[in-house]
């Protein structure tokens, strides 16, 4: 698994599974955004977009990956099913 076939099966299941899958309008509102912000950092560590070298900044990709998934780790289990891209995104961090 690499960072870039991680970002095309999330934009796929983004497109597929949440915004046509799910029939529940605020449960797709939620899915989308949490799943948006997922696939916008992980976009931001393939091309290397940060704002300073320290990984501990407030707006580092990784740390705010980081407290996206200790804060919704329930959430993006169900929202990215599949063990290989969830592991993987873990491994990131």
């Amino acid at each position: 698994m690499d960072l870039r076939k991680c970002l095309e099966d999330l934009i796929m299941m983004y497109d597929n599974d949440v915004c046509c899958g799910i029939q529940d309008d605020e449960e797709r509102k939620n899915a989308k955004v949490l799943l948006g912000e997922v696939i916008i950092l992980l976009t931001k560590l393939q091309l290397g977009i940060k704002c300073c070298e320290n990984e501990n900044c407030p707006v580092s990709p990784k740390r705010d990956m980081k407290r996206l998934f200790d804060n919704n780790a329930t959430e993006l289990r169900r929202l990215i099913p599949y063990e290989v891209n969830y592991d993987f995104i873990l491994s990131l961090l």
